[in-house]
């Protein structure tokens, strides 16, 4: 009696369980969610791009929108001229931006608070019970993002709803100013783990209203780049390979392709973070959807996080889901 096989079958069957479990749960929790997007802006040049995605997105769901800007709290300023300048310029740009959103047949809330931007976003979108926060975000690497921080980072791990990041347009990117929100094309990095199926099963429910194709991508990493490999169960070392990995992938696309939606998947060997982006680029991904573990402190910053690696460095939005979702 081969008990090694039986327990890598039933490893395989709570996998897939699993699997439908979180998207029937995600399904089911259309009938009580309430269609809100909160767009984050701070004015500059990427917010200015996810304005433009906020507005798109609420005209298509139908989502009633949320307009806020966070001015950084500092308790020597309280008062001061400098912030009651800081405060009417904001104002004064928040009253632009709901024109502009008034104008595309919206009735948005503006919203101006004093706080930690990234923390106040958080709390705002969980008070508003947003569905969906759209920011813009400078896409800074290295010792630039070390030094000053970066609030979409900090938003991606924090957020109690989905986010989507937009960066801004770069030196070879002019023609995108003037060119129209297209969401034709979805990317959806797959590890198989909960947050990847939740990603998955977001990624089918907005396809169809987006008239989207999916392209789900599997990376196969060499094991000398996978940290945890040593430590990871039967079940998920099972996963490695091929011929699994190929019949894991193939039955999603097929459920996509039952919903009429246009999908197909790949395996792509090499590291996560830059396979992904490599795979978008190929593609022309106009959006990736993709998990993010919503890992802190030590660990996130031994294991690292594909998610805030791709929202830093990739040219299109960037759609995250923390888990639990």
């Amino acid at each position: 009696m081969n008990t090694g096989k039986s327990a890598s079958l039933r490893g395989r069957d709570d996998s897939e369980k699993r699997a439908r479990e979180n998207e029937n749960l995600l399904v089911s929790s259309r009938k009580v969610e309430r269609k809100l997007i909160l767009l984050a802006t701070d004015f500059s040049v990427p917010a200015q791009r996810a304005c433009l995605y906020a507005l798109n997105l609420a005209s298509i769901f139908k989502a009633r929108l949320v307009i806020l800007t966070v001015l950084k709290a500092v308790p020597w300023a309280s008062g001061s001229a400098h912030l009651h300048s800081q405060q009417t310029g904001a104002l004064l740009e928040l009253g632009k931006l709901a024109r502009l959103a008034q104008d595309a047949g919206h009735s948005p809330t503006p919203m101006l608070v004093l706080g930690s931007p990234s923390a106040s976003i958080s709390e705002i979108a969980d008070e508003v019970r947003a569905a969906l926060i759209v920011m813009g975000t400078h896409g800074r690497t290295g010792w630039e993002r070390l030094k000053l921080g970066s609030t979409a980072e900090v938003v991606v791990r924090e957020a109690p709803c989905p986010v989507l990041t937009v960066r801004g347009i770069t030196a070879n990117q002019t023609h995108v100013v003037h060119s129209p929100i297209v969401l034709r094309r979805l990317l959806v990095p797959l590890d198989f783990s909960t947050c990847s199926e939740q990603a998955f099963a977001y990624a089918a429910r907005v396809a169809k209203p987006l008239g989207a194709s999916v392209r789900l991508l599997h990376v196969s990493e060499p094991t000398a780049t996978n940290p945890v490999r040593a430590a990871i169960t039967p079940e998920r070392e099972e996963l490695a390979d091929q011929g699994r990995l190929r019949k894991q992938l193939q039955r999603r696309v097929l459920r996509l392709r039952h919903n009429k939606i246009q999908a197909d998947g790949v395996i792509k060997a090499g590291t996560a973070g830059e396979a992904i982006l490599a795979e978008a680029e190929d593609v022309n991904a106009d959006m990736i959807v993709m998990g993010a573990s919503g890992r802190r402190g030590l660990k996130r910053l031994v294991l690292g996080s594909v998610a805030e690696y791709v929202v830093g460095h990739a040219v299109c939005p960037v759609l995250t889901l923390k888990t639990p979702h």
